[in-house]
């Protein structure tokens, strides 16, 4: 069982409905078939409307566009120069104006839009310990919140990471706590493949569970002992034999 198929029973609220796309007899050759022909229909659905809860005289598409249902036409977006979030007026009866922003009402209306996002292969929970995240196993993170696929930051060396509420995360510890089950309290998450690229070198693929002993082997036996603790002897007498000070003429 692959990508859609998989993924939906997080989404789907009524677990009868996967049962009934994922639970009937078939051959594993039909369930690959329908999962590739679920995914191509997610791809390329198209346009719906929805009307927008609390505003009867709107709709917005699963495309994110919002229109006036009286008069036909499109609701101008007011866009964040820096952030690129939208937002829209609406007209309640009246005459009263209300703000919404398009990943706001996205959210509300179209809740699970998104996944027609994944990749083949790709599939995705709520990221561990970030409730209205979701993370995926190529390392992408979708924020329900901002309904958007949260860019992650460069830290040193090969990590990234992406923030929550304040706090920075490693991504690949956020994805191997989400998938694998070995996980528990106190272990970590490590690389099997320190050289691979981004996104690759987060892909669920590639990373292991472990403790501090074997993140210490790993290190040592992969030559990434570049610091005090795993300095050879020659390199620690060198460092204890005192430099020789140059005498000034005066």
């Amino acid at each position: 069982m692959t990508d859609i198929f998989e993924s939906l029973k997080y989404f789907i609220p009524d677990e009868d409905d996967y049962e009934i796309l994922s639970g009937y007899p078939c051959s594993d050759e039909h369930r690959e078939y329908m999962s590739r022909a679920l995914t191509e229909w997610y791809k390329n659905a198209p346009e719906e409307w929805k009307v927008v809860r609390g505003f009867p005289n709107y709709e917005i598409s699963n495309l994110g566009e919002v229109r006036n249902t009286t008069t036909g036409k499109l609701c101008k977006v007011d866009r964040n120069l820096s952030t690129g979030d939208g937002r829209v007026f609406l007209y309640l009866d009246k005459g009263i104006k209300r703000t919404r922003g398009i990943s706001t009402l996205m959210r509300e209306n179209w809740r699970y839009e998104w996944i027609k996002e994944l990749e083949p292969g790709e599939l995705c929970k709520e990221c561990y310990g970030c409730k209205g995240w979701y993370i995926t196993t190529k390392g992408r993170v979708f924020s329900t919140h901002y309904y958007r696929w949260i860019e992650p930051t460069k830290m040193q060396s090969y990590y990234w990471r992406i923030n929550y509420k304040g706090t920075g995360f490693p991504l690949h510890t956020l994805v191997g706590r989400t998938f694998l089950t070995e996980y528990k309290e106190g272990l970590l998450i490590l690389h099997k493949e320190e050289t691979l690229p981004y996104p690759q070198i987060n892909y669920l693929s590639n990373l292991w569970v472990g403790t501090w002993s074997d993140n210490n082997k790993d290190t040592w036996n992969k030559g990434r002992n570049n610091h005090p603790g795993f300095l050879t002897e020659e390199h620690k007498q060198k460092l204890r034999k005192p430099k020789k000070r140059k005498s000034i003429m005066v």
